[in-house]
């Protein structure tokens, strides 16, 4: 049994509410078998309420644009008054008295008009009814793409699926949000498995290839110079003094800005990492002269190139290779990545644990269009679930430092933490190059930097 709310319109215009109820054999298309339970919902929320004019002329112009042409169920004029079923250029059946007959695509159809009382006018009611009933069927073949990009979300990432902790926390993600809405339907697809590389998983979160996202935000930072904030040398230090900035000032600043680019930040991942070598002796500053180095970041760079060193932009995912074809001396790059990426198997010399100049932010995110299309429910699902998996990333954050370590020495490279002196002497260049060129990039930049600074302040005043 179909049950399809819809409404005919009379001779003077008036709003007349019909219910028609058909039984049929089950859709052969696939789409609209799930179509008919959509409908009434579809014209309840948009059309009810809405001038009869306005009903009409919308229903009747998206059927004549958009669906005509491709499926020939229908021809409107253009005085958008009469809507004719293809199939009446065959010859309607006629009974042997030679009056109309019931054709067989209308046999079994019963319409009963809550309103209108009369036979006559029931009968035109019931007219009217049929064409728009097609006419809604056919929108629904628009519609329903727009119902399942709804419900069926991806998340892109580069790292190795089940090893790189990014990927356990978006698998806790994906749980949780399965908890509270079994009918959200979200896929992960590591190692760039979508044909999206790393650093353009931006654009197609923006342009709708992708829904989800995680990649450090760095990445942005050449296009959106503002974004440099997520991989400032030396600030913060650690992954605990990170999550100081979780609920601050600089945390909603952030959200807003990341908003007017498109892209709301779900979770609050940031995660330490180390430098790295091929073969040279690396340790403070003056050790870099020489050498080329990847940081990942523009404004990060300012500060190597400041101590003689050449830069290279390049994706995480291109270190390794990058270093064994004896193209790159040095790189800096999170400890997950050192690990998940096989960076620790090209190295001789590590600079892990302790301060470290780098602590990088590689948020799980997702489209703002995407995400204004949720309601508040769904909204709130997915910060408790974001929630959850941040409190899963910071404990895996604990041990990654050990696993980093380990992997390393397992390699034969030599291991040893930044020591403080060697710390403050990069702050020293880092303040004179990298964190006043950020200054200088933009007013929402220096106030995102301020907000940050403000924050650490008011992290002891929170309770």
């Amino acid at each position: 049994m179909i049950s399809l709310w819809a409404v005919a319109w009379s001779s003077n215009g008036s709003c007349r509410h019909i219910r028609a109820e058909r039984h049929v054999d089950p859709p052969a298309h696939p789409v609209l078998k799930i179509l008919i339970g959509r409908l009434t919902i579809w014209y309840t929320v948009c059309l009810r309420g809405m001038p009869h004019t306005v009903c009409q002329r919308t229903l009747l112009e998206v059927a004549k644009t958009k669906v005509g042409a491709h499926f020939g169920w229908l021809a409107v004029d253009d005085g958008a008054s009469r809507t004719q079923l293809a199939s009446s250029a065959r010859a309607e059946p006629r009974n042997r008295l030679g009056e109309p007959g019931r054709s067989q695509a209308a046999r079994g159809m019963h319409f009963h008009s809550l309103i209108a009382r009369r036979r006559p006018e029931g009968h035109r009611a019931a007219a009217s009814l049929r064409r728009l009933a097609i006419v809604l069927l056919c929108l629904g073949e628009i519609m329903l793409p727009t119902f399942a990009r709804a419900s069926d979300l991806r998340i892109s990432h580069q790292w190795a699926p089940g090893v790189d902790a990014r990927d356990r926390a978006a698998r806790v993600f994906v749980a949780e949000v399965a908890k509270r809405i079994p009918r959200m339907k979200i896929s992960i697809h590591a190692r760039s498995s979508l044909g999206i590389e790393p650093a353009k998983q931006y654009d197609a979160m923006l342009d709708g290839r992708v829904e989800m996202a995680i990649f450090p935000l760095f990445y942005v930072s050449p296009r959106i110079p503002e974004l440099s904030i997520t991989l400032l040398p030396g600030i913060p230090a650690t992954t605990e003094q990170a999550q100081l900035l979780k609920g601050s000032r600089f945390h909603k600043r952030f959200q807003e800005f990341c908003e007017s680019k498109g892209i709301h930040v779900l979770t609050w991942w940031w995660l330490a990492g180390g430098i790295v070598s091929r073969a040279p002796q690396i340790g403070g500053p003056a050790t870099f002269k020489g050498l080329s180095v990847r940081s990942g970041d523009p404004n990060f760079d300012l500060m190597f190139e400041a101590l003689g060193a050449t830069t290279q932009i390049i994706d995480s995912t291109a270190i390794a290779p990058t270093m064994q074809k004896g193209n790159l001396d040095a790189a800096l790059a999170s400890l997950e990545s050192l690990v998940s990426l096989s960076i620790f198997e090209h190295t001789k010399h590590a600079l892990v644990g302790s301060n470290t100049i780098y602590v990088s932010l590689h948020p799980l995110m997702i489209s703002m269009k995407v995400w204004n299309s949720l309601n508040a429910s769904e909204k709130a699902a997915f910060e408790q679930a974001a929630a959850l998996a941040d409190a899963d990333f910071l404990d895996s954050q604990r041990l990654a430092e050990q696993r980093a370590v380990s992997a390393f020495k397992d390699a034969g490279a030599s291991v040893r933490p930044m020591s403080f002196d060697e710390y403050v002497d990069f702050l020293r260049i880092a303040n004179a190059t990298s964190w006043r060129a950020y200054r200088e990039i933009s007013e929402p930049a220096n106030q995102l930097l301020d907000a940050m600074l403000r924050s650490f302040i008011e992290s002891g005043r929170r309770p």
